[in-house]
C-alpha cells in the first residue's frame, strides 16, 4: 500500500506536470494445484437403486460414473479420478 509521496527534486522546465506511476512488482510469484481425485459423499435413503452422474460443467451432458447400485447404508462415499479443471456429481434415485 502506498500512503503517499514526496518528490525531493521536482526539476523544472515541464511542458505538463510529472507524474509517478506505481506499478506491480516484477515476477509476481504464483500458484499451480492439481487435483486428481476427488471424494463424493452421498446421503441416500437404504433400500433405493441410484446412480452417480458426471459433468465437465454446468451446461453439458450428464454421463453416468459407474453402474446403478443399491443403497444398504444413508451414507456412502465414493472416489474418482478427474481430469478436467470442472468437474460436476450428482445422485439419481432409479427406482
Amino acid at each position: 500500500m502506498v500512503t503517499g509521496i514526496s518528490m525531493t527534486a521536482t526539476g523544472s522546465g515541464y511542458t505538463n506536470a510529472p507524474y509517478v506511476l506505481i506499478a506491480a512488482p516484477p515476477g509476481l510469484p504464483s500458484t499451480s494445484i492439481e487435483v486428481s481425485h476427488v471424494r463424493v459423499t452421498l446421503h441416500l435413503i437404504p433400500g433405493y437403486t441410484y446412480k452417480i452422474q458426471t459433468a465437465i460443467d454446468a451446461g453439458a451432458t450428464w454421463t453416468d460414473a459407474g453402474a446403478p447400485f443399491l443403497a444398504t447404508d444413508s451414507n456412502m462415499s465414493e472416489v474418482f479420478a478427474v481430469s478436467t479443471t470442472s468437474q460436476l456429481f450428482r445422485v439419481v434415485q432409479v427406482n
